[in-house]
């Protein structure tokens, strides 16, 4: 019926693709020139309160990571931080509506919600002002080259949650493509941005590219163990192969220079991330690169791409014989594996499929206060199940990038390593102050 999302009523299978409404949401503008990825992209970075404020060295350490995706994203790309609002528990007149603020037993789930004391208030207005800082910094006339240059700031006059504060940072993108950035999300190696943003526009159908995180980096092998062998297959012969995406081999694959650029904070670390590879060889996912042929668009250079996509035949197979003579270099696929998950980790969408599809208020698919992949998914799942996984997949076009090195592109940032001595102090002081607790509790019932 009329406000019905995909899959969630009887009048909206009337697309081919699934979905509702007249419009193409979601399409790059046909026919439009590549330009450069500044025209093409922009970025969103959002944020709220964390245990960290007024500390800006979180998220200057994850602009500092968007130099893995070339020099386009990291100083040209215009970058837009949005700065959600909060409720004050401590405030006697309740929320913005009046009500009372809900109460939480341990801080970080309440901050999790928005919800701070006034000690928390007035850290999280520093921390905004100390990053206003920053943005004005790197726009001063000879200021070295930044991150946060080409930066703006919207702050939120209230909690909006992270949807919200998405879909208000997204009134102000006039690119037709997004990258969507949480503050303690981080690129850990070089990343093809320029090219997925150069194979979403070869390739309509493609709509959302995320990249890949630990939880889901073996996303394949996960998807068989819940639906099936047969549903599987079926997840197998979706897989996109974009020619824009067949990339030198010598910097993507299990012996390129992305994976091998990883800095590995600790031997601990580096033990595990190698234990992680290794179980990636032998699983369904790292098949993905050698099945089927390339497909999608006709391969072209990107601006900002990291090498050239020259001498590729239409069979993605490489010309060793290009018109200068000379042998091309080895190139290696990296694919696109459809998700039935919409992750609000780090990933690049299509400025309109937000506005017009994921926000659009016909379908009410994200609601105030929360994560767009807790609404949103559940809607993804019952369209695949009621129209198939062809059908029901489309109208969300959302895709995993994977170079099969074993190695995930993104990484998350422990918000508690990030506090000042002083707020160290004090976390440890309070968790003394449970133990001493605990263990008199301990000894009361035990004398009884």
């Amino acid at each position: 019926g009329p406000g019905a999302p995909p899959g969630g009523g009887a009048g909206d299978a009337a697309r081919p693709d699934g979905r509702s409404g007249d419009g193409d949401a979601g399409a790059p503008p046909g026919g439009a020139p590549p330009g450069t990825l500044e025209d093409r992209l922009a970025v969103v970075v959002t944020t709220s309160p964390v245990r960290s404020n007024p500390s800006t060295e979180m998220l200057e350490r994850v602009f500092d990571t968007f130099r893995q995706g070339g020099d386009a994203l990291a100083y040209r790309c215009r970058k837009i931080i949005v700065c959600d609002g909060c409720r004050n528990k401590d405030d006697p007149d309740g929320d913005q509506n009046g009500d009372p603020v809900r109460h939480y037993a341990n801080s970080k789930q309440a901050m999790r919600n928005g919800i701070v004391d006034t000690v928390q208030q007035r850290n999280y207005a520093e921390f905004v002002r100390r990053m206003q800082a920053l943005v004005a910094d790197a726009a001063a006339p000879g200021a070295p080259p930044s991150p946060f240059a080409n930066t703006t700031v919207l702050e939120l006059p209230s909690r909006h949650g992270y949807g919200f504060a998405l879909r208000a940072a997204l009134q102000h993108v006039t690119e037709p493509y997004v990258l969507v950035v949480q503050h303690d999300r981080t690129f850990m190696r070089r990343t093809p941005v320029a090219e997925v943003v150069a194979a979403m526009e070869a390739n309509a159908a493609v709509k959302y590219v995320g990249f890949s995180q630990r939880s889901n980096l073996m996303y394949r092998d996960a998807f068989v163990g819940k639906y099936g062998k047969e549903a599987g297959e079926v997840l197998a012969d979706m897989i996109v192969r974009p020619l824009e995406l067949r990339l030198p081999e010598e910097v993507y694959g299990k012996d390129g220079s992305s994976p091998k650029g990883i800095a590995f904070t600790n031997e601990k670390m580096k033990t595990n991330l190698l234990e992680f590879q290794r179980k990636y060889f032998s699983c369904l996912q790292a098949t993905g690169s050698a099945e089927g042929r390339a497909n999608g668009g006709p391969a072209r250079p990107p601006e900002g791409a990291s090498d050239d996509n020259h001498n590729i035949g239409t069979d993605g197979t490489t010309d060793d014989n290009s018109p200068g003579g000379e042998a091309a270099a080895p190139t290696h696929q990296l694919t696109l594996t459809p998700l039935f998950f919409w992750y609000d980790n780090l990933h690049i969408c299509s400025t309109s499929h937000y506005r017009d599809f994921v926000f659009n208020p016909l379908y009410r698919m994200v609601a105030k206060g929360g994560f767009v992949e807790d609404k949103l998914t559940p809607v993804l799942v019952r369209s695949a199940e009621r129209l198939g996984p062809r059908q029901g997949h489309a109208a969300f076009g959302c895709y995993l990038l994977d170079d099969h090195s074993g190695f995930f592109f993104t990484g998350h940032l422990d918000g508690g390593s990030y506090l000042t001595e002083e707020m160290r102090i004090g976390v440890q002081q309070k968790a003394n102050g449970r133990s001493v607790r605990k263990e008199s509790k301990k000894g009361k019932e035990q004398s009884v």
